[in-house]
């Protein structure tokens, strides 16, 4: 390899780790919106705008006093905008010893660019932001234009105060003034910057060198422990794979707790929206667990247990139901409470059949 092969261009430092981690987080966000997460944020911001359009009006004043639930949205989502954009150093434990030289360098320019990157980014997400709150703040009864555009400041300014204080930290400042990089807190940030990163795209896809955490769900013990293998070991044993694959029960939960909040926005409507609910519940959980039986089949010893694969289904198909029939009731008592009896029944009745028919 030549020797200017070797070397490394300083002056295009960071410009070449911000494209490599632009590049990187394309890829995971790629995975991340998929088709069923882009289903259901549009379905959940559907819900949003109905739930929006019911108390649109009322204070929903808290414990009669200034605060509002309007009010509180609307600081919530100023929150988390705060929390986002920090200074992105993209600084590695090599740079200790191959950068320890090159202190003027990292001082004027690096970390200089790493901040100036960081002011650009926080205009445009801090507006987005407070344009989501906007409508929460109007609620609420803050209709000024002065008043808004103060609340837009305050929060430009908060932000830029934070992240001027993060990029502060990252020198050491000399008797003459003079400043050096304080490599022990910007390795530190560095770190604490690609861990949250990692943690976050961890959720929904495989990261190297990020070991997933994982939960044994340990309160479940309580409830297997009623199920013994001496009656029904077909349906116990199934009944154990869909309660400890994750992949299974936790997709159901998210359909249920979807399910559970978008009922009460259909008081008004035509009855047959909630019966349409409550049976795209039963067959979308159905299609979320049939795959858990086939990953089970792969394993040796499930069908050495139980030879007859006919057998096998059955026992699955019983205990998916045993699983969503407290599920389901929760939803038809839910819909017979807020919405009609004789909606509740029907959908409970229909639900039924489905949950028994379809295999």
């Amino acid at each position: 390899m030549m020797a200017d092969k070797q070397t490394i261009e300083l002056a295009k430092l960071y410009d070449q780790r911000f494209r490599r981690q632009q590049k990187s987080n394309q890829r995971y966000l790629k995975l991340l919106f998929n088709d069923h997460f882009m289903i259901f944020l549009f379905i959940a911001f559907g819900a949003a705008v109905l739930l929006y359009q019911r108390y649109d009006g009322q204070a929903l004043r808290l414990f009669h006093s200034f605060l509002s639930v309007w009010l509180l949205l609307a600081l919530l989502l100023l929150l988390v905008g705060l929390r986002l954009g920090r200074i992105m150093t993209y600084l590695e434990e090599a740079d200790r010893v191959f950068l320890i030289g090159a202190d003027g360098f990292l001082v004027s320019h690096y970390l200089k660019k790493a901040r100036r990157q960081a002011m650009l980014w926080l205009f445009p997400v801090q507006l987005l932001f407070f344009l989501a709150a906007c409508p929460f703040f109007w609620q609420a009864g803050v209709r000024s234009t002065w008043q808004l555009l103060l609340i837009l400041f305050l929060q430009l300014s908060v932000k830029a105060f934070s992240i001027e204080q993060s990029y502060r930290r990252l020198f050491h400042q000399s008797s003459n003034g003079a400043l050096t990089v304080n490599w022990s807190i910007a390795q530190q940030q560095a770190a604490e910057q690609r861990n949250r990163r990692d943690r976050f795209f961890s959720l929904f896809a495989q990261v190297p060198q990020q070991v997933a955490a994982v939960k044994r769900r340990a309160y479940l013990d309580l409830l297997l422990e009623e199920l013994p293998f001496s009656k029904a070991p077909e349906q116990q044993l199934a009944l154990r794979i869909l309660l400890r694959y994750e992949g299974g029960l936790t997709l159901v939960l998210r359909q249920w707790l979807l399910v559970l909040f978008l009922l009460p926005l259909l008081e008004k409507q035509a009855a047959y929206w909630p019966i349409a609910f409550l049976l795209a519940f039963c067959y979308l959980a159905k299609r979320q667990l049939w795959p858990v039986f086939h990953r089970a089949e792969a394993i040796l010893w499930s069908p050495l247990l139980f030879v007859s694969q006919k057998k096998r289904r059955m026992a699955f198909h019983q205990a998916m139901n045993w699983l969503l029939f407290p599920l389901f009731v929760v939803l038809v008592l839910e819909t017979a409470v807020l919405i009609s009896l004789p909606a509740g029944v029907a959908g409970g009745i229909l639900g039924l059949l489905m949950l028994q028919v379809f295999r």
